[in-house]
């Protein structure tokens, strides 16, 4: 079988209505306005969606956030549509969001994942993030509110 190639695109006003659509459709979580908002007008450097040839099948969304004094790259959102999650999709955006880090002189990602979803967590463990904290009370709308904070070094 040949490699996937994907190419990738910014998420902006014009198309924002599918970024909602895929995130609806792959995760638990219900994202605001004012998220959505946020997306198109402040987080745009590490925000993307990816592309087999004209279809979209993925998107990530990440912004810049300081843990005590280092500058990270905090995933907000990775989602990859049913039936391209076998293919290596969402290892592909993060080597992605790993070389745009990299580029930004950043050294360290990191996100949320829902204690509830181990498909999460051993996508993640598997492209070497480690589980650095539990945080107890982190999702109000979902049960259990747990959440594990996993950590990657991209230098």
């Amino acid at each position: 079988m040949e490699p996937l190639t994907l190419t990738y695109g910014p998420i902006s006003e014009k198309n924002l209505k599918q970024f909602k659509k895929i995130n609806g459709a792959t995760l638990a979580v219900d994202y605001s306005e004012k998220f959505y908002a946020a997306i198109t007008s402040q987080w745009q450097e590490f925000t993307f969606f990816s592309y087999i040839t004209d279809l979209t099948i993925g998107s990530l969304s990440a912004r810049r956030e300081m843990r005590g004094e280092e500058e990270c790259i905090y995933i907000m959102t990775c989602s990859v549509l049913e039936p391209y999650r076998k293919l290596n999709v969402g290892k592909m955006m993060i080597d992605k969001l790993i070389e745009k880090a990299r580029n930004a002189g950043i050294k360290t990602i990191f996100l949320h994942v829902w204690t509830a979803s181990p498909n999460a967590y051993q996508f993640y463990t598997r492209i070497g993030f480690i589980k650095t904290e539990e945080i107890p009370d982190y999702y109000q709308e979902l049960t259990p509110q747990s959440a594990y904070i996993l950590t990657k070094a991209v230098i």
